[in-house]
């Protein structure tokens, strides 16, 4: 019975040792999170992206753990349980790793999504100076956040562009137009082209010059803007007439010929009629129109011919008068002064008439200094000395403003009537009066003479516009007198 018991208790005892030994082998030793960290502090992230963090904890060797990722704003970024962040809208957010009771925090900027490439339409273009065309250009992806577009030019001496993407052709030339969105670029070549010349005109179209003389045509480009180098001027026949290069007209022999200007394959062209000169200085001029070297004695001579054929400064237009085309054939002074008397010229009221040389530019020619040859446009004077005196009522004796002198000028036609087929009789501008001057030998052929005095002018100074000149024919010189000055006479001539 002891011996049972002692056995039984030893059993107890050993089972109770055993026991205790195989619970302290299988129960596991945990080990706590001291600390976690995320891989990076803060992160940018293009919208629509993702990003994938990582989080380490100390020690490396913690069990028992289970970490949890958090967004502070979803709208802006999202964090899955795997630390995969994905950017959602444009903003900033935090995102958060905690671990038994732990914490680390990476600030997460979501930036827009860039254009990762632009293409512009159409690539290449054409288009005449002054013209506009609109490109446009094309982001991609289209839901790029970066829509900005910025246009430049490589030389804005050839073409300009504005921000809306309008070219704008300036001058002939080549020229590449940018549009940029970021770093994304693309161009269109811009070829400008000249504006073509559509028709060319030559004035006069018809016209006579004698042989040896010159007229000037001039050529009128349509459109006005048009791009051309050079017109090239021809001649159908030399022989007859020649032209240079800035179109002034030589007359070689009688003939016709055809003056061409052309621009590529545009052209324009102008009659010229080389003619004869008919008439000599020194020639008797008629009452009939006619005129002669030797004098006719079964005609009536009335004024003697000291300049032939129509001077180059002579801006006169006859074809109103009895010469029926717009130069004359030369000019002829009358054989007596138009009045005895010393007569006012016209007002001094401060003002000019327009009397005076005008040059291709629009500028005034000085008369002044070289009236012997740089004013011959009494006929044009004449017309608008009679348009001022109608606005004061009309030519008359007197006074001032009715310009006296040219009344008298003009009267003379009452005692010696001028041809119909000539310009009738006017006032003489300066070059004029000092040609007939000098050419007043001429007279003593027909009996007549040119008493020494001042003689009158049609010209105005061109120093002082409110004067007017004349010239003494005893020195040859050339005098500026006020307008209501009566010291001066007047000798009528006429263009034929």
């Amino acid at each position: 019975m002891k011996k049972n018991l002692l056995l039984s208790l030893l059993a107890i005892i050993s089972f109770s040792i055993m026991g205790g030994a195989v619970s302290s082998c299988t129960e596991e030793q945990r080990i706590e999170v001291t600390d976690i960290q995320i891989d990076k502090n803060s992160v940018d992230i293009v919208r629509g992206s993702t990003m994938q963090l990582t989080a380490t904890i100390t020690p490396e060797n913690a069990t028992d753990y289970l970490i949890e990722w958090e967004s502070s704003n979803p709208e802006v970024a999202t964090v899955t349980q795997g630390g995969l962040v994905e950017g959602i809208a444009i903003g900033n957010t935090s995102v958060s790793a905690k671990v038994n009771g732990k914490v680390s925090v990476c600030r997460v900027n979501v930036i827009g999504k860039p254009a990762e490439s632009i293409t512009v339409t159409p690539s290449e273009i054409s288009i005449k100076k002054e013209e506009t065309y609109t490109l446009q250009a094309e982001i991609s992806p289209a839901d790029a956040d970066q829509k900005e577009i910025t246009w430049s030019t490589a030389d804005s001496s050839i073409a300009i562009v504005s921000q809306s993407g309008e070219v704008t052709a300036v001058n002939v030339g080549n020229v590449s137009i940018y549009a940029t969105c970021g770093n994304a670029t693309d161009e269109c070549l811009v070829t400008v082209e000249g504006i073509t010349v559509e028709s060319i005109s030559l004035t006069p179209e018809i016209a006579d010059v004698l042989v040896g003389e010159n007229i000037k045509l001039s050529a009128t480009i349509l459109p006005e803007n048009a791009d051309y180098g050079q017109i090239y001027w021809s001649s159908s026949d030399e022989s007859i007439a020649t032209v240079d290069g800035n179109g002034t007209v030589t007359g070689i022999t009688v003939g016709t010929a055809t003056i061409t200007a052309k621009i590529g394959d545009v052209s324009g062209s102008a009659e010229i009629t080389v003619e004869t000169p008919q008439a000599n200085v020194g020639d008797f001029y008629y009452s009939d129109g006619t005129w002669s070297t030797e004098l006719n004695p079964d005609k009536e001579v009335i004024a003697m011919i000291f300049y032939v054929g129509q001077h180059p400064n002579d801006a006169s237009d006859y074809t109103s008068t009895g010469i029926g085309k717009s130069r004359c054939n030369g000019y002829a002074m009358a054989l007596t002064n138009a009045t005895d008397g010393y007569y006012y010229w016209g007002p001094e009221d401060g003002s000019d008439l327009g009397c005076y040389p005008i040059d291709e530019n629009g500028n005034i020619v000085d008369n002044y200094t070289n009236f012997r040859d740089s004013d011959w446009s009494g006929y044009k004077y004449t017309q608008i000395i009679i348009d001022a005196a109608e606005k004061n009522g009309g030519l008359a004796p007197e006074p001032a403003s009715a310009y006296p002198a040219m009344y008298y000028t003009l009267a003379y036609e009452d005692t010696c009537p001028s041809p119909a087929s000539s310009s009738g009789w006017f006032m003489p501008a300066i070059s004029q009066t000092w040609t007939l001057i000098e050419n007043k030998a001429l007279l003593e052929k027909a009996g007549a003479e040119l008493p020494e005095d001042w003689y009158y002018s049609s010209s105005e100074d061109s120093w002082a516009l409110d004067m007017v000149l004349s010239i003494n024919m005893s020195t040859m010189t050339c005098r500026s007198n006020w307008k209501e000055s009566q010291v001066n006479l007047i000798r009528p001539i006429l263009a034929f």
